[in-house]
């Protein structure tokens, strides 16, 4: 049967790859799933260690820079091998319910929903890290459950390896050490101490030993100890501080992309105590902002964990990038299989199923170890913030107790006794009209689908059409929706639409005064436009609200030098370098400022190196040669000279295929700005 089970499972997670292969967005990586792939594809060519401290889990990078080496970097490959995963997890949930419930047919019925279940079936298809959470969590629950008849120390070591992992993809599973530690002392209670002792200690020692190489390599890379990643204190913040609204939201609005809420913890934090910070530091700032705004609003902070355990209780999964509402659109497989199988059904099944086996089992102690890892998964989510992914790891664990309840409602139901069943309808129907209640607005989970979307096709020259569709059906679900106004303004700029976008830009910042991209890109639209004073005053807007954006400091740079204030730009060229040091334009742009104050000698240096960042930079060739040129430096000259006839030729040769373009004359020292169609900040 166990056979039948991983064939279907494996099926229905293909058939669905199959519905969803000519959907728009299949081979787009959207959000994480980029980061992840970018930093795959890194580890894949062989930097495995990297240079800073993990700031997001970093198991699953790793685990597809394996299928990228070993098989190939397709994502089709990568959705299948995860396919099989899923199957295998169905199967392993199997055997843990057979295990743990002493029936074939309870693991039988709990394999076969985890394999219907439409969230399972989303997640083994998306470029994430859920994608790993279910094939461990299930490996973890069938070593427990063995472990409830047979416990030994080769388990336990197994148990402890393989949450050591999980740890490395779902950080607050960590939380499950202590309760497996303090469960083996209370479930054997008839064992010996030393024994249990002597099973904690290697169950402890496994965990460690997946654990501490982390630690190491980021004590190695940064000179700082963290035991995974450096992100606790600002996702403790995000779903708790003054306004949180139990959801995910950025620190700063429109930015919750990895990357840029990192240099936004930082920021922001340095910021406010006026000096540098490693990245501990930084978490140790967020985590005692947090702390204070509990300690200062205890009844506010217990309604918004409140709150919080409603949204983890909803039968809505709420999604932070992609979601499954919005895929199901091209499926109609997930589509009809979320409209009955979902955790509002499965929550109360659950429920159901732990009020019957309290009233009627003999044998609890045996399950008790369920509610147990449950209850401080759903409290470690709670405690920062909720989405679907985040409450995904206890899928299986209701499944487990859900379909438990199949089996001995029958069995009652035969012996007549018909209390147990009365009194878990009572806390059934109370569960099902919590988990059912609209406390979530499904038009703004589609409409932040069709956005995310359309950001992702955006950076596809033929997809601007399409780009445009989404956002416009993005901002007809939500009128408010700023960053989709922004998104759209910035594909009408590419398709040369100016009107159309400076009124979506204008929309977008009218909305939310504290997005600082729509004033950037408005101000790119007048800068290329010539309306210099405009554009100058929407890049002071766009520094105003986000201080932290190279591209906006180096284009009001580039505007005051063009109107002579070559100081002021040179301290704004310079905020640029000091916040990313290898914004290329800034480099070439600081350059021209010093070589027009007669500072050849260090206007070379910034030149090379926009050389080296970008050896097709023609601009900074030029500078170069000049500049090195000026110094008396005239070997280095000629060698950036060679590499300007060089560019000039392939220029000219790409242009005229049938003859070389007469040399022009490059008239001094070149600026150039951030181009609005390469860095549009969607």
């Amino acid at each position: 049967m166990c056979a039948v089970l991983w064939i279907t499972a494996l099926t229905l997670r293909l058939v669905y790859l199959w519905q969803i292969y000519d959907a728009p967005f299949f081979d787009l990586l959207i959000g994480d799933a980029l980061a992840y792939h970018l930093w795959a594809v890194q580890i894949a060519n062989g930097d495995w260690m990297g240079s800073e401290v993990f700031y997001q889990a970093p198991l699953y990078p790793y685990f597809l820079a394996t299928i990228y080496a070993l098989l190939s970097n397709d994502l089709i490959v990568v959705r299948v091998v995860q396919s099989l995963l899923g199957a295998t997890a169905c199967v392993l949930l199997a055997l843990a319910g057979r295990t743990l419930f002493q029936s074939c047919t309870t693991g039988l019925i709990a394999g076969a929903v985890l394999a219907f279940y439409p969230t399972t079936i989303f997640f083994d298809g998306l470029i994430q890290k859920s994608s790993i959470d279910l094939v461990l969590v299930t490996l973890l629950l069938w070593l427990v459950c063995r472990m409830v008849d047979q416990p030994n120390a080769w388990r336990c070591l197994a148990a402890g390896g393989v949450l050591g992992l999980l740890g490395l993809v779902r950080e607050n599973a960590l939380l499950w050490i202590p309760v497996l530690v303090l469960w083996v002392f209370l479930q054997f209670r008839d064992r010996p101490v030393r024994q249990r002792s002597g099973w904690v200690l290697v169950f402890t020692v496994s965990v460690t030993a997946v654990l501490m190489p982390v630690a190491a390599r980021n004590a190695v890379v940064a000179g700082q100890f963290h035991l995974t990643t450096s992100q606790l204190g600002s996702n403790f913040y995000i779903g708790n501080h003054e306004g949180a609204s139990g959801r995910y939201e950025p620190l700063r609005y429109g930015r919750g992309e990895a990357s840029v809420e990192r240099l936004d913890a930082v920021h922001l934090a340095e910021q406010d105590l006026g000096r540098r910070l490693t990245a501990g530091q930084v978490s140790r700032y967020w985590l005692g902002r947090t702390v204070q705004y509990i300690r200062t609003e205890p009844i506010r902070w217990l309604e918004l964990m409140g709150l919080k355990v409603l949204l983890i209780c909803n039968a809505v999964e709420i999604a932070d990038t992609e979601g499954q509402y919005h895929y199901g659109e091209y499926s109609w497989l997930l589509r009809g299989l979320g409209s009955t199988m979902h955790f509002g059904v499965l929550l109360p099944a659950a429920v159901f199923g732990i009020c019957i086996s309290i009233v009627s089992r003999p044998d609890f102690k045996r399950f008790w170890v369920l509610w147990l890892l449950g209850l401080t998964y759903l409290f470690s989510v709670v405690l920062f913030y909720v989405s679907a992914r985040y409450r995904y790891p206890i899928v299986p664990i209701l499944v487990l107790l859900a379909s438990s309840s199949a089996v001995r409602t029958t069995q009652l139901v035969k012996q007549r006794q018909l209390k147990p069943l009365l009194i878990g309808m009572v806390f059934t129907v109370a569960a099902i009209v919590v988990t059912n209640w609209p406390l979530i607005s499904m038009l703004e989970l589609r409409a932040t689908g069709h956005h995310n979307m359309g950001a992702a096709l955006a950076l596809k020259e033929s997809g601007l059409e399409l780009a445009i569709e989404q956002f416009d059906l993005a901002v007809s679900l939500k009128p408010d929706y700023a960053k989709a106004w922004n998104s759209r303004g910035t594909v009408l700029t590419k398709l040369g639409h100016m009107d159309e976008a400076m009124a979506s830009f204008n929309r977008a910042w009218h909305l939310r005064t504290d997005f600082s991209d729509p004033y950037y890109n408005a101000g790119v639209l007048m800068q290329e436009a010539g309306r210099d004073q405009e554009a100058k005053h929407l890049y002071r807007e766009a520094i105003r609200v986000n201080p932290i954006s190279p591209h906006a400091h180096n284009n009001y740079g580039v505007l005051l030098a063009r109107s002579g204030q070559l100081e002021q730009a040179i301290r704004h060229y310079q905020s640029a370098l000091g916040i990313d040091p290898s914004h290329i334009e800034s480099h070439n742009n600081l350059g021209v400022a010093m070589a027009r104050q007669g500072k050849s000698a260090a206007a070379a240096q910034h030149f090379i190196r926009a050389t080296e960042l970008d050896p097709d930079y023609l601009d900074a060739h030029i500078n170069a040669a000049q500049a090195l040129g000026v110094e008396g430096e005239l070997e280095q000259a000629a060698i950036f000279q060679v590499e300007v006839e060089r560019l000039q030729k392939e220029r000219a040769s790409d242009s005229q295929p049938q003859g070389v373009a007469e040399r022009k004359d490059t008239g001094g020292p070149q600026n150039r700005a951030d181009n609005p169609s390469s860095e549009p900040n969607l």
